[in-house]
């Protein structure tokens, strides 16, 4: 539910403060630094600046991104001085001890197979979800033919919505949404010399979000059931936005805080920044009442993201392993930092947790591709791009999960990114309906010797593919029920399309020929029917 939207194939790097810099005008886009590489950006290089307010949503500007970006792995919004590499990995397993009911660890097993639905566009390049409630319903942002970008809602029954602002911004973008269907996120205003997070309520006027004196919150990240808001400040601190107005400012006074997650009980989870011996590092929290902000450390030396928590507690994201390498982590309450692995490359990252504590998020291959991942404890990291139809556009990134295992996971086609919802169900076992076969013509006449050409037309439907693939498998000859070879007298030309020749003996009552047909879906379950086109011995029966 309180899922993380960092477009997966973007990082934004801001040259000048975060509230002028970000505007979508050639002299924003000049201003902007877009590269792609691992979820952590350690090659990123010469900003002056630090702070996380100086750090944008990447949606502002995605018509800019190479197809060459497009094809690297997700990427996060790290600040551009994040500079200096890590070292060895340092993960250890968490404490074995902890209560599986609690959701620290999590017995389920991931689904066998996945229904996946394209949630629609809005006509542009780009519709990427990036949250989901438990109800199905989806936040995040699509692009309109003129480029610019609007926060949408996706449900079953009201399809996708365009959430509107209060003013006429240039761009928004959905964060997180709540079983209640309300959605936050980022809004830019005044032609892009102000950015804010906002909260749009089923059934209400989109509200922009401030503290007590008025001031604009940089940004929503997350909305619990409570209606309880997280995000980034303008200042140094996170926060937790009341729907009563009241207002938690929330930092430690030194670094950079800002929150990606919430759950029912208001814990946060986030990453912080700041200078420690000249060098800018960053780790990710746990933040809760009683223990205050509690840095969870990382899997090397100094940089990890905190995505996402779930009602135990349990934090995802990702840490840095060295200057090239970043892997998915988990991080229980009281243990440490759990290294989930990778599908075969050299980067991975986790983005959100449900309640039974299944994990999804992206990972590369050997050959560097980004997939889609869901990680359980009894199936480990699983490429979601096995669990679906085969053919299905491969899955990049899977940004959220509900609490009955849907997930919201972004697919690229050319020239553009899309996002379907994948619903768990069972193995498709179940082969195709055949409903009807016919041969056109079913009678040949007269018996003259010539191959006439013959069409069968197949209605077929299955419960999962929408096409189903239909052909000709066999073609039987007989006359009077005595098989005859087909030798010269068949020929196929297409999947339902054949040669068949007009003859039978001067003896017998006829000549039948059996066409036999197999339809198969996606998943290789195969029907089978057949029909007949047959020469009559008198004349052709009319």
């Amino acid at each position: 539910m309180t899922g993380w939207i960092c477009y997966s194939r973007m990082k934004v790097f801001i040259e000048k403060a975060f509230a002028a810099a970000v505007r979508p005008t050639a002299q924003f886009r000049s201003r902007l630094t877009l590269e792609a590489s691992s979820a952590f950006a350690p090659q990123i290089r010469n900003s002056p600046f630090v702070g996380w307010e100086h750090v944008a949503l990447n949606l502002f500007n995605p018509r800019s991104v190479t197809s060459r970006e497009r094809r690297r792995h997700a990427i996060c919004p790290w600040h551009a001085s994040m500079r200096h590499s890590l070292s060895k990995l340092a993960c250890v397993v968490a404490t074995i001890g902890l209560a599986f009911e609690f959701g620290l660890r999590t017995q389920a097993q991931v689904a066998s197979f996945y229904l996946a639905e394209d949630i629609g566009s809005l006509g542009g390049g780009y519709t990427v979800g990036g949250a989901i409630n438990d109800n199905g319903e989806i936040s995040g942002y699509a692009t309109t033919p003129d480029g610019n970008s609007h926060a949408i809602r996706f449900s079953s029954q009201q399809g996708l919505e365009t959430l509107n602002p209060p003013l006429s911004p240039s761009q928004l973008q959905g964060v997180g949404i709540n079983n209640a269907g309300d959605v936050v996120g980022i809004i830019l205003l005044n032609s892009g010399e102000s950015v804010t997070g906002f909260v749009a309520r089923r059934g209400q006027p989109m509200q922009l979000l401030a503290d007590p004196f008025g001031t604009y919150v940089s940004y929503a990240t997350a909305i619990n059931d409570a209606g309880v808001i997280t995000g980034k400040g303008q200042g140094l601190n996170t926060f937790r936005w009341y729907p009563s107005g009241a207002f938690d400012n929330l930092g430690d006074g030194q670094s950079s805080m800002v929150s990606w997650g919430i759950n029912a009980s208001g814990q946060l989870a986030g990453y912080g920044s700041r200078f420690i011996g000249g060098a800018y590092l960053s780790t990710a929290f746990r933040y809760s009442d009683a223990a205050g902000f509690v840095d969870l450390g990382s899997l090397g030396i100094t940089r990890s993201m905190g995505l996402g928590i779930n009602a135990a507690g349990v934090v995802v994201g990702s840490s840095d392993l060295d200057s090239t390498h970043s892997h998915a982590f988990r991080a229980i309450p009281g243990g440490l930092m759990e290294d989930l692995g990778t599908l075969g490359g050299p980067t991975s990252g986790a983005n959100a947790i449900n309640d039974g504590g299944t994990i999804v998020g992206w990972a590369t291959l050997a050959n560097m591709q980004s997939h889609a991942f869901v990680y359980s404890d009894a199936d480990g990291m699983v490429d979601l791009n096995d669990r679906v139809l085969p053919g299905t556009p491969r899955l990049d990134i899977a940004y959220g999960i509900n609490r009955t295992g849907q997930i919201v996971v972004t697919y690229s086609l050319p020239g553009q990114v899309r996002t379907y919802r994948l619903t768990p169900t069972t193995a498709d076992v179940t082969p195709p309906t055949i409903d009807s076969v016919v041969a056109t013509p079913a009678s040949l006449w007269p018996p003259d010797g010539s191959m006439r050409p013959i069409t069968v037309t197949v209605s077929a439907h299955d419960d999962r593919d929408p096409s189903p693939r239909c052909s000709i498998v066999n073609v039987a000859v007989s006359e009077d029920q005595q098989p005859l070879p087909s030798g010269a007298d068949v020929t196929l030309t297409g999947d339902l399309s054949l040669l068949l020749r007009a003859t039978r003996s001067g003896t017998s009552s006829g000549r039948t020929y059996t066409i036999a047909i197999a339809c198969t879906d996606a998943s290789k379950n195969r029907a089978t029917a057949s029909t007949t086109v047959i020469v009559p011995h008198d004349s052709s029966p009319h």
